[in-house]
C-alpha cells in the first residue's frame, strides 16, 4: 500500500522534469526561423541577387546561456550568368542554373536579457563547391 505522500510525488516529478525542459528550451538560442531570415539577408548582402542560397540544414554549436554559434549549411544557384568580384563567393564564375554544394556559414548570437537573440558577427566557415559531398 502507497503512502499518502507518494500518491503526489509522481505529479511533482513530473511537473519538475517538464519545467526543466522548457528552461532549456529557453536558452537553447534564437529559432530556426529566425537564423534562416537572418542568413538570407546576410547571403544577399553578401553575394547579390544573381545567386539564390538553399538552405540544407541549420544547428546551434558551441555557446553558453547567453551566446550562441548557428551553423548554417547552404547549396546555391545561379540565377543568370554572373562574375563575383566581391563577398563570400569573390573570383567565382557561374553559368545560369550552375549549382554549388555545401556551403557552411557561422553566425554568433548574443542574448540580450529581453528573451531576444541578437546577430553579433557571421562568417563564411566553407565555400560551397561545384561537387557535392553528400
Amino acid at each position: 500500500m502507497l503512502s499518502s505522500n507518494a500518491s503526489y510525488r509522481m505529479p511533482v516529478r513530473y511537473a519538475l522534469a517538464l519545467l526543466f525542459l522548457a528552461l532549456l528550451s529557453g536558452c537553447a538560442g534564437p529559432s530556426k526561423e529566425k537564423v534562416s531570415r537572418d542568413f538570407q539577408q546576410l547571403f544577399a548582402k553578401e553575394v547579390g541577387k544573381a545567386v539564390q542560397s538553399k538552405i540544407t540544414s541549420v544547428g546551434p554549436g558551441e555557446g553558453d546561456s547567453g551566446n550562441v554559434y548557428q551553423h548554417i549549411r547552404f547549396d546555391v544557384v545561379a540565377v543568370e550568368d554572373v562574375v563575383l568580384t566581391e563577398g563570400w563567393l569573390a573570383g567565382t564564375s557561374l553559368k545560369k542554373g550552375q549549382k554549388l554544394y555545401d556551403g557552411e556559414a557561422v553566425i554568433f548570437y548574443q542574448d540580450t536579457g529581453q528573451k531576444e537573440w541578437q546577430l553579433v558577427r557571421y562568417g563564411l566557415e566553407r565555400k560551397p563547391s561545384p561537387v557535392s559531398g553528400r
